[in-house]
């Protein structure tokens, strides 16, 4: 849910037209297939309106402390001073959670040491992510069916993915966000997108009715198998089946709440 707040947040991302606004995407993982593991290797990513600024890639099943955090952090403003000449002296403003390493007091002495501001981010609130709502599923898309023999690999592939996004994409993705707060303060804190795990996304509206995205190429729209006219039960999160081996997970998938039963039909864009 949103915080109470939104209205400051949405004056302090106006700051995004004249200052640099970093995005974190956290943990794409690494398991010897084409599969995220995010209990494997990680990399960390930062990006502003223009591209990616830093890859930070962990050793395998290193843990992130504070102290590591820290300094990628130090990575992070040595790639701003060579790749932004000038935006450290006008100001950094960074969006991240607040897991435990970000808000950890040594994360918090680091950033104000050096002046950097923490754009709010509500918790639980991947529709108001931009690595959620618009890295993601073109990433998962493009590493579909890919098989990588090491860890290398992988990485390089991901290099390779960065490098030739169009500079427009990174753009929307981060402008995006203004759309984004204030339809979420017309929906009166209500989530914008709700996550469909691997599926798509379910987008409310202001007259409380509610699309579905299916974005996963692999579900077919058409054919003997076509899941038109199917109903679909839409969960606040994926149903891993137990594989975390959590006594919960193993119990209910970790699908948690139902948020809609619905019939899969055909927009026009799907014709």
């Amino acid at each position: 849910m949103a915080p109470k707040n939104l209205h400051a947040i949405l004056k302090l991302a106006v700051k995004m037209s004249e200052q640099l606004i970093l995005d974190v995407d956290l943990y794409l993982g690494f398991n010897g297939t084409n599969h995220i593991d995010l209990r494997r290797s990680r990399v960390l990513q930062y990006r502003d309106a223009k591209g990616v600024i830093l890859l930070d890639i962990l050793p395998q099943s290193q843990c992130i402390s504070a102290a590591r955090y820290c300094s990628t952090l130090d990575r992070l403003k040595e790639a701003i001073r060579r790749k932004r000449p000038g935006l450290l002296r006008k100001g950094v403003v960074l969006q991240h959670d607040n897991a435990t390493p970000h808000s950890a007091n040594l994360t918090q002495q680091w950033l104000q040491r050096y002046g950097w501001e923490i754009l709010p981010h509500p918790a639980h609130s991947p529709d108001l992510a931009p690595s959620d709502f618009h890295l993601f599923g073109p990433l998962k898309r493009h590493l579909g069916g890919m098989a990588f023999e090491t860890e290398d690999d992988l990485i390089s592939e991901l290099r390779n993915w960065f490098d030739n996004l169009d500079v427009d994409f990174f753009r929307v993705g981060i402008n995006s966000l203004l759309s984004r707060w204030q339809k979420c303060i017309d929906l009166h804190g209500d989530y914008v997108e709700k996550p469909l795990g691997e599926l798509g996304s379910i987008v409310t509206g202001g007259d409380s009715k509610a699309n579905v995205h299916i974005t996963n190429a692999l579900i077919p729209l058409s054919g003997k198998n076509s899941v038109i006219g199917r109903g679909l039960a839409v969960h606040e999160k994926k149903d891993d089946s137990g594989q975390r081996g959590d006594k919960k997970s193993l119990k209910s998938g970790n699908a948690v709440p139902r948020l809609a039963c619905v019939v899969i039909g055909r927009s026009k864009s799907t014709k």
